[in-house]
């Protein structure tokens, strides 16, 4: 729901630059990751909070790497070298998953994790 809003936001204040792609392709290629990151990534991540044991959490915490592998190299893929998914600028990808870096970083670190590690996923972090 939050990507809705953010998507009203670039609309009804379009003065300045555009959060989506103006290239119909770029802006539905940039959709689909940041519906990946809502509705793939995220749901997995938050069973980090609801898992049971170290077992239960230490396989999530596998799926939420093996998420975190796909956003790296999507991020490649659409940076281009450059410092977010979009390019040069910050784009609706680096919001979608920007949003829950807070959370990532807590749920790590209460947890023992290193989920974000910077050798692993350095275009993410």
């Amino acid at each position: 729901e939050s990507l809705i809003i953010v998507e009203y936001i670039d609309e009804v204040w379009s003065s300045g630059p555009s959060i989506l792609p103006s290239d119909p392709v770029q802006r539905a290629i940039a959709r689909f990751w940041g519906a990946y990151v809502d509705e793939k990534f995220y749901p997995i991540f938050r069973g980090l909070h609801t898992a049971r044991d170290q077992e239960a959490k230490k396989a999530v915490a596998q799926q939420v790497a093996e998420t975190l592998d796909v956003l790296e190299n999507a991020f490649v893929e659409l940076s281009n070298g450059k410092p977010f998914f979009g390019g040069d600028a910050i784009g609706y990808v680096d919001i979608a998953f920007g949003s829950r870096l807070g959370w990532i970083r807590a749920l790590s670190k209460l947890d023992g994790l290193n989920l974000l590690n910077g050798s692993k996923f350095p275009g993410l972090v």
